[in-house]
Order: C-alpha cells, then sequence, then structure tokens
C-alpha cells in the first residue's frame, strides 16, 4: 500500500542488517519502479554490501520499466565492484542489453565495448558472462 512506501525508504537508508536494506531496496522497486530508481541506484552507490547490490541488480534488471540507460549505468557500476558475484551480475546485465536493446541504440553499443573489454578480465566468472554476452 502507499503507507508502506516511507517506512521501506527507512528501512533501506537506515536499517542496520544488510538483509533488511536488500529486501526494502527490493520491495521498493516492486512497488513503483521509477520513484524507486534514484532510491536504490544511490544505495547501490553508497552500500558496498554486495547482498544489498545483488538484490538490487536482480530487481531493477528483472523490471519490465527499466529502461537500457538505466540498466547500462546500474551495470557499470557493477562491474567497478570488487566483489566477483556483483561484477558478474553486472556483466550479464550487459550481455542482455546487447540481446534485448535496440541493436543501434547506444547502450547496446556500449554494452557491447564493455563485454568485448571484459574478455580479458581477471574473474573466470566474469569473462564467461562477457563471452556469452556477446554470442547473440
Amino acid at each position: 500500500t502507499p503507507a508502506g512506501w516511507e517506512p521501506l525508504v527507512q528501512a533501506l537508508q537506515h536499517d542496520p542488517e544488510v538483509a533488511v536494506r536488500a529486501e526494502a531496496a527490493n520491495a521498493l522497486v516492486s512497488h513503483g519502479f521509477e520513484r524507486a530508481w534514484p532510491l536504490v541506484l544511490e544505495a547501490f552507490e553508497r552500500e558496498q554490501e554486495w547482498l544489498l547490490r545483488c538484490s538490487v541488480l536482480s530487481a531493477v534488471a528483472e523490471h519490465p520499466e527499466v529502461q537500457p540507460e538505466q540498466l547500462l549505468c546500474l551495470a557499470r557500476l557493477a562491474i567497478a565492484d570488487t566483489d566477483g558475484t556483483v561484477r558478474d551480475g553486472g556483466t550479464e546485465i550487459l550481455g542482455r542489453l546487447v540481446r534485448e536493446a535496440d541493436p543501434a541504440s547506444s547502450a547496446a553499443e556500449q554494452a557491447r565495448a564493455e563485454l568485448r573489454r571484459l574478455q580479458q578480465d581477471g574473474d573466470h566468472r566474469v569473462v564467461a558472462a562477457a563471452l556469452n554476452g556477446l554470442q547473440h
């Protein structure tokens, strides 16, 4: 309900438990993507916790209202992370952009360039996701 929005925002921004913050991010995206996007993006940028970051990646990537530019932004933040799971998730989002966005779009072109660069990554999971993303 609309009454649940503010408690979710408070939980995302202030709860001491990362699992609660991660669930709040997921719930906010489900509650209304456009309204939640700036909040979850800010949380992703602020937090270094892999659980929260993976929750945001999953919630945003699966949302039908997400725009290619938003996915590209989030994927770039994810591939800059030090955690391999987060980096792998960001690489998979880049692959999705290559497969699903208009091939001539700027987002698809930029995603393709990032994937080509990630083929040289030191993490084999990221390399595999990059190769898979380019096989479109």
